[in-house]
């Protein structure tokens, strides 16, 4: 999969990160009703491509999914997923 420079520094900063974790909690979680929150977005994903819509803005993004990646990672595809919404 091909990055540019931004996305690579991204990755490797997740990464770290994820390195000093202990595993169990990266973030820490918070209880909140729905009308709270200030944006929401839904995901989803599938072999040919994956997609997120901001439902406050009525926009919605989709692209194919990278070329050469096997149609069986979709844990993969849903995970660029939910990343490209953060």
């Amino acid at each position: 999969m091909w990055a540019n420079t931004a996305i690579r520094k991204d990755l490797l900063w997740a990464r770290e990160k994820m390195k000093e974790s202990n595993g169990v909690l990266v973030l820490r979680s918070l209880t909140w009703d729905i009308e709270e929150a200030t944006c929401v977005m839904k995901t989803d994903a599938r072999p040919e491509g994956f997609a997120y819509w901001n439902t406050s803005s009525k926009e919605g993004f989709v692209t194919p999914t990278p070329e050469g990646t096997s149609a069986t990672s979709i844990i993969f595809y849903e995970s660029m997923a939910v990343l490209s919404v953060l």
